[in-house]
């Protein structure tokens, strides 16, 4: 007999999976030169469907995984247990950005760490594939609770050794950093897109009202026509365009950085960052990326950091004031270096640091 239960199911099966397999089929097996065609107005409406279910699961899976963390470290003190009960940093599962919270350095030493390896095949990211995310996330969550109620309500018997409790705990402990895996990478995609998204989607509105195709559709069907036989000149027109040039200058940098005098380049940088070992992660980071770098040592230039500091603005702590609005306390002629954006991310002459991790290039 059909229940009700039996067709909400059905029901939530057709609601994720059916568009899984459309988007599966649709965008990610697509070719790489229309991956990044501009969506259009249903896709668009689609998507912010998407984020509002993104962002309502939101509490509900921390809130769950915060009691299901409490289970487990009472489960390892009632059968005392020595195994630590591992958790990924705050910053890593932070969905918004906090004022004085700081990303953390993830020092990265595989090949191509300084110079990383080109992108061969674009992705695209969406609210769909992190709503999934969610859900799963959810549906983890749930069946983890039930095996540890499971494991509780089971009275030790006289078979019950230390290595067994333990063989359990093992078995929850893995199941739960599977979870915690997850939570990363659902945190890390609605970081990217509250920040990009936005971003992206005003320069495609902008260029459509001006009758014009969006400037990196453009760019990336040139790149590919571009490689065909049948077109080799198609890049022709490209390639001025992607000359690398300075395109925003500073009055705090040199107009010729290789005239400057004995090859040195202060730069100034105005923050409200006190943390002395993460600035000081930043000079060595300056130093080893630009100054030991085999153009700098080529043309005898290095770079130096000249530090002010300004005091923490507690009205943008107390979220009484945008972020532009704090940026604007910032005085002219520096770089900014300050915290409080969603992801890490740069505007105008500001760097702007959000939570998750960051390297040292």
């Amino acid at each position: 007999m059909f229940s009700l239960k039996l067709g909400w199911n059905v029901l939530a099966a057709t609601v994720f999976w059916v568009p899984g397999l459309l988007f599966n089929s649709c965008i990610q097996e697509r070719p790489p030169q229309q991956m990044q065609v501009t969506p259009g107005w249903l896709a668009f409406r689609s998507d912010e469907i998407w984020h509002s279910f993104s962002m309502s699961w939101t509490p509900r899976i921390q809130l769950k995984r915060e009691l299901i963390r409490l289970s487990l470290l009472e489960y390892r003190k009632k059968h005392q247990l020595k195994e630590e009960l591992l958790e990924p940093a705050k910053s890593e599962t932070a969905i918004h950005g906090t004022y004085g919270q700081l990303p953390e350095i993830y020092v990265d030493q595989n090949r191509g760490a300084i110079f990383p390896f080109p992108v061969s095949k674009p992705n695209r990211f969406s609210w769909y594939q992190t709503a999934v995310i969610g859900w799963d996330l959810l549906r983890r969550l749930n069946r983890l609770e039930a095996h540890i109620s499971s494991a509780n309500a089971k009275v030790s018997g006289k078979g019950d050794s230390n290595k067994e409790q333990e063989k359990k705990f093992d078995t929850l402990t893995n199941e739960w950093n599977e979870i915690n895996a997850s939570l990363i990478t659902f945190a890390q995609q609605i970081r990217y897109l509250s920040t990009w998204q936005p971003l992206l989607l005003s320069e495609q509105r902008e260029d459509s009202a001006k009758g014009k195709t969006p400037a990196s559709e453009t760019l990336i069907q040139g790149l590919f026509q571009g490689d065909q036989q049948e077109n080799p000149k198609q890049l022709d027109s490209l390639r001025e365009a992607l000359r690398p040039r300075r395109i925003v200058k500073q009055q705090f940098l040199p107009e010729y950085i290789e005239k400057v005098p004995a090859g040195i380049i202060t730069i100034p940088i105005t923050t409200d960052i006190r943390d002395k070992k993460f600035l000081a992660e930043i000079d060595g980071a300056l130093m080893t990326h630009w100054n030991q770098s085999s153009w700098a040592n080529e043309a005898e230039i290095s770079f130096h950091i000249r530090w002010k500091f300004l005091k923490p603005n507690s009205n943008f702590a107390a979220k009484k004031e945008t972020l532009q609005r704090h940026l604007s306390h910032f005085p002219s002629g520096a770089a900014i270096l300050t915290t409080g954006g969603i992801s890490t991310h740069v505007s105008g002459p500001a760097l702007i640091l959000g939570p998750g991790k960051v390297t040292p290039r």
